[in-house]
């Protein structure tokens, strides 16, 4: 009989330990919640599920460990050298995307939302009725709301996020353009040009051209701080900035002045350079700047991938994967962190891009 370890936050282990024994049957499943107390079991286990809460600490009483499934994307928590080293071969380690679907339509919402402005019009209507001046009625062209139909989305990064939202934007007549680490000649179907990241030209013509900008790239050395003064001032001044990928990529200080100043028309952050280690017992906010006082930037606390479907779907992948890896189908398995990723700085799960 198997036996896997589940790490994390006490109602994350819960849930997940509970879809985890009807998927992985016949197989011991054992809660590990609080890192200075481990169960009896840790000394040997050999497989370990990290779901979210867990901390490089628990990996310090796993010493057998020969597999670890991360039941989401982000591993740049992980401390690698945690893992037992005197072992041949070198334990493995997977994580696990089926974000792509629910953060593709995020984006969506984002881009239709900053053209048509339902909430706000819904607000206006509630207080004052016909009172709020409906342009149907008043010939109000201030209070027309614009369409997403023809413009250009343009795509950092070109993994499952960018997959997702080619077919969807070409739905809403959206055209597409993309920068990824290498150009594309010709680019891929639903793609009208495709440029490289890295070269200068490339990325100011990506930036002119786009009306709405998506970051959905790794956070890397390369990456880090690629929206700065000098990228936001290329943009239009008419674009709009939507980030799901990680904080690091902006440069926190040049977008909120950016967006104070009018250099572009908005932004919508879903990602963030401040997280609060626990559940917050007052308001903490995620940027030492009020960027929650802008008019021009919608804020979400890092949900757009989590639904109750991409849960679904994580666990029936976390669970095909510790079911390969026990039966010895070490080619089956998905989502591979190679060795050449391990303890990368700001390595936002670079394979799920």
């Amino acid at each position: 009989m198997a036996t896997l370890i589940v790490l994390g936050v006490p109602e994350v282990v819960q849930e997940y330990k509970g879809h985890i024994q009807s998927l992985l049957k016949g197989w011991k499943i054992v809660a590990y919640s609080d890192p200075a107390s481990p169960p009896a079991e840790a000394a040997t286990a050999t497989l370990a599920l990290a779901t979210h809460g867990s901390v490089p600490e628990f990996f310090d009483h796993l010493p057998a460990l020969k597999f670890v499934q991360i039941s989401f994307t982000g591993y740049d928590w992980f401390d690698f050298t945690k893992l037992p080293q005197h072992v041949d071969p070198l334990p493995m380690v997977c994580n696990m995307r089926e974000h792509e679907i629910a953060i593709a339509e995020y984006v969506m919402l984002q881009l239709l939302e900053w053209k048509l402005q339902l909430a706000q019009t819904d607000r206006a209507f509630k207080a004052q009725g016909w009172g709020c001046s409906v342009p149907a009625f008043h010939c109000d062209r201030e209070r027309r709301h614009g369409e997403i139909h023809g413009l250009t989305l343009g795509l950092v990064g070109m993994g499952a996020i960018a997959q997702q939202l080619i077919p969807r934007a070409a739905a809403f007549g959206l055209s597409v353009i993309a920068v990824s680490r290498a150009s594309q000649d010709p680019p891929p179907q639903g793609v009208q040009w495709q440029g490289c990241r890295e070269t200068a030209a490339d990325w100011t013509r990506f930036l002119q051209s786009s009306d709405v900008v998506v970051l959905c790239c790794p956070a890397t050395a390369q990456t880090n701080g690629m929206i700065n003064k000098q990228a936001l001032r290329a943009m239009k001044s008419t674009a709009l900035l939507i980030n799901v990928a990680r904080g690091s990529l902006i440069v926190e200080q040049d977008l909120y002045e950016a967006l104070q100043s009018g250099t572009i028309a908005g932004a919508a952050i879903d990602v963030w350079w401040q997280y609060p280690k626990q559940h917050p017992a007052e308001i903490q906010r995620p940027s030492t700047l009020p960027f929650h006082q802008l008019e021009n930037c919608i804020v979400s606390p890092h949900c757009s991938g989590y639904t109750a479907q991409t849960s679904k779907r994580r666990m029936k992948g976390c669970a095909s994967n510790l079911n390969c890896f026990h039966s010895g189908q070490i080619e089956a398995l998905k989502h591979v962190i190679p060795r050449e990723k391990w303890n990368t700085v700001g390595s936002h799960a670079a394979s799920a891009f």
